[in-house]
């Protein structure tokens, strides 16, 4: 049965005020059949769940449309028009958060959103050219009430670092994203930060940021964690990198080269590739060495007294230890002074080392067959 374009809009309105208000954080003031020009109402977000007028933390305009669909196979992700006038006008009041609701029956639909800021709309407009309308990417607007109230206190903190930063056009030849960079989002977890999209931010002065670019990361890595890795009491590692996925994938990497990835909740699987510096490898193999006579490893609040699943014997890693021991005597003895970066040797690389050694730090003769 075809809606009307009255039902269609009081059953979107409807359905986003009912989720929005589930969150005791904001209060959803948004109506149906609003005749305001590019929105249809506002949030207000306060800090606390009591809203008093001293918790209140910011008011964020919203645009909603309605769409009835036939097919009751609803994709997470939806492309939808919306008007560069409109974009203009979301530009002048420093950002909007755009809701679509796909619509099958009144039981059946779902919503999606957008978070349209400074950046996005500066480099809407910019894309533009002399369209009049652009279609836009629009994600499933979760169900969960804390990951709901994160969006809008994200929304207003990026609003305030982006709106006096970004220019009204953006020139795609000045991101340099090789400068220092910083992101900033409320999680309680190091996975809530796939669940939506991420801006970076150069540093200007002070508690000043420019946006560079925004992102829906894949994965991320953290580096120079302030983390005590320790051995039956004694301290290895005074910090670690972290690596995570949104497949929620963990694993935490020592001097730049042992890998520890967390299999299920009691089980560690450990590598050493060939990574890092001669001298950190060197680091991880006695580490390793430790590892396997230890008895209980410990990685800060992360990892404690897990089964380590370590296949190398202490044969084999002291064996390593002393052939790369060797090498760094070898490297000294013809005066490098670089250090050696393990990923770029080969195996061939490795046997004449291995010769060189022999002939030049312990001295043994040419064999020279004819």
């Amino acid at each position: 049965m075809k809606l009307s374009n009255g039902t269609i809009e009081r059953i979107a309105v409807t359905k986003l005020n009912d989720i929005l208000n589930n969150s005791e954080f904001l209060e959803a003031d948004i109506h149906f059949n609003d005749k305001t020009i590019s929105w249809d109402g506002e949030i207000f977000l306060y800090k606390n769940t009591d809203k008093k007028s001293s918790d209140f933390y910011g008011k964020i305009s919203v645009q909603v449309k309605g769409k009835q669909v036939l097919s009751e196979d609803l994709t997470d992700t939806i492309k939808y028009p919306v008007k560069i006038i409109d974009i203009k006008n979301y530009q002048k009041e420093g950002g909007v958060i755009f809701f679509v609701v796909y619509i099958v029956s009144n039981k059946k639909y779902k919503i999606y959103y957008q978070k349209l800021l400074p950046y996005e709309l500066a480099m809407i407009i910019h894309q533009a050219k002399k369209q009049k309308t652009k279609n836009l990417s629009f994600i499933l607007f979760p169900q969960n009430k804390e990951k709901i109230s994160r969006i809008f206190f994200n929304f207003c903190d990026d609003r305030k670092r982006q709106y006096s930063t970004t220019p009204d056009k953006i020139d795609l030849s000045n991101i340099d994203i090789n400068s220092n960079i910083s992101i900033f989002s409320r999680i309680n977890n190091v996975f809530e930060i796939f669940d939506d999209s991420i801006y970076i931010y150069k540093k200007i002065t002070g508690e000043v940021y420019q946006v560079i670019t925004k992102a829906f990361p894949e994965s991320i890595t953290f580096h120079d964690i302030d983390v005590k890795v320790i051995i039956d009491g004694k301290i290895y590692a005074k910090n670690v990198s972290f690596e995570a996925d949104k497949e929620k994938h963990e694993k935490f990497i020592i001097y730049n080269c042992v890998t520890f990835e967390k299999i299920g909740d009691t089980k560690i699987k450990i590598d050493l590739p060939f990574a890092g510096t001669l001298s950190e490898y060197i680091c991880g193999l006695e580490f390793l060495k430790a590892l396997k006579k230890g008895k209980n490893i410990q990685i800060g609040n992360f990892i404690e007294g897990q089964n380590i699943d370590l296949d190398d014997d202490i044969d084999a890693i002291d064996s390593n230890i002393r052939f790369w021991k060797n090498i760094k005597v070898l490297l000294r003895t013809l005066h490098v002074n670089k250090e050696l970066h393990m990923d770029q040797i080969s195996e061939n690389s490795i046997n004449t080392l291995a010769l060189l050694y022999q002939y030049i730090v312990e001295k043994r003769s040419w064999l020279i067959v004819k």
